[in-house]
């Protein structure tokens, strides 16, 4: 909602009001993919998107686009079912926030909780949530 005020002689002061939700999302930081096969899914992206990815192995491989990754990761039977308070391996968004703890308590107050996290990995502080449709959404404090 936006909002303007004048004020004498013709000064005008603006004030942007994001409503109820003062959760401000940095950026779509990543978008991850999870497949049986990373050397067929890679040679898709590389001709569909027309560039090789930045980082490639066996296993997984990274295209960068703009700001935000694509992150294409091998799948196995351990991704269906992950160890208690671990992410499944499942293609999901990530967006990139400065506070993931502060984030999810302002998402709590809007009555949307996390179902995993916020905590630690090995990739940095995560969250993850479910949105209407069963769809895997993160927030993440990406690296400084």
């Amino acid at each position: 909602m936006h909002r303007l005020w004048k004020k004498p002689p013709q000064q005008k002061t603006f004030l942007c009001d994001n409503g109820p939700n003062k959760l401000v999302l940095k950026k779509l930081i990543e978008i991850a993919l999870f497949t049986p096969d990373v050397k067929r899914t890679v040679e898709f992206y590389r001709k569909f998107l027309g560039e090789n990815p930045d980082y490639e192995s066996e296993e997984s491989a990274e295209f960068k686009l703009g700001e935000t990754r694509l992150f294409i990761h091998a799948k196995d039977e351990r991704d269906e079912n992950p160890e208690p308070n671990f992410p499944p391996g499942v293609d999901h968004i990530a967006f990139g926030v400065e506070d993931v703890e502060e984030a999810c308590e302002e998402l709590r107050s809007q009555g949307i909780r996390a179902e995993i996290g916020p905590r630690d990995f090995y990739w940095g502080m995560s969250a993850y949530f479910r949105d209407p449709g069963g769809r895997l959404v993160e927030l993440h404090r990406p690296e400084k």
